[in-house]
């Protein structure tokens, strides 16, 4: 249990210090708790924040472009088309976030979706920009918290060791 202890602290304190401020601000906390655990899948340090930074953000982007064109489908005549040719779009959506992997700036496709889903999520009740804001920008608010609590953490290991 020592072993864990002072990250699980830290983990803690920041966690809610951050569901405050986010909701102090109006924000969804939620996508900044998924960025944050991308950040310990990529490695729990700076190089998975670089990694994982511009996949948040082409995701979110991606997810833009793709909530757009489905938008413009409007009501296609015909049974099932317009969900037909929606299903495309998203399909396209997919091959897109896959094969940007292999471009050494996006190569986290894990984030790359992550950033697509939570502007999807919050497009439901957010205007267009400001929910591409929220995807892009909350969702790497929690690489930023990561790091933060792994250095907390570490200072707590440090007193809770002595």
């Amino acid at each position: 249990m020592k072993k864990y202890l002072g990250m699980s602290l830290s983990i803690g304190i920041v966690a809610g210090i951050w569901f405050f401020v986010a909701n102090s601000l109006g924000l969804q906390p939620w996508p900044a708790y998924i960025g944050w655990s991308v950040f310990f899948w990529e490695g729990a340090d700076f190089d998975g924040v670089k990694r994982s930074f511009p996949c948040i953000v082409l995701g979110a982007v991606l997810g833009v472009i793709t909530f757009y064109c489905i938008g413009l489908l409007g009501d296609i005549p015909g049974p099932g088309v317009t969900l037909l040719l929606a299903s495309l779009m998203v399909m396209c959506l997919a091959f897109t976030m896959t094969i940007a992997q292999t471009s050494s700036l996006f190569r986290v496709a894990s984030a790359t979706f992550i950033g697509a889903s939570h502007y999807f999520g919050l497009r439901g009740y957010l205007p267009a920009m400001e929910g591409f804001l929220n995807a892009a920008f909350v969702t790497s608010v929690g690489l930023i918290l990561g790091m933060i609590s792994v250095k907390l953490g570490a200072v707590f290991e440090s007193k809770i060791g002595e």
